[in-house]
């Protein structure tokens, strides 16, 4: 099943959430995680700043993606941005 936020142009969460925040909570960190979105569309889309965000994933023991960890991965990351 496709994640509906997928693109990083993502402006509000998609779907019928019911007013519910774990409904929304739980699709936004789904795509967070899943790498389709970054940690500061997820903030803005949970209506967060990016660091109550990194609290509340530090809180909870969620892994946050804040770029490359080894060399390598930054030049890949940079060889996919020339391409």
């Amino acid at each position: 099943m496709l994640c509906p936020l997928r693109r990083s142009t993502v402006t509000k969460v998609p779907g019928k959430t019911n007013d519910d925040p774990q409904v929304a909570w739980d699709l936004v960190i789904t795509a967070y995680l899943d790498g389709d979105i970054s940690l500061g569309r997820a903030a803005a889309l949970l209506k967060l700043s990016r660091f109550d965000l990194m609290v509340r994933f530090n809180r909870l023991g969620l892994p946050m993606h804040l770029g490359a960890t080894t060399v390598a991965e930054a030049q890949a990351e940079a060889e996919a941005l020339e391409e």
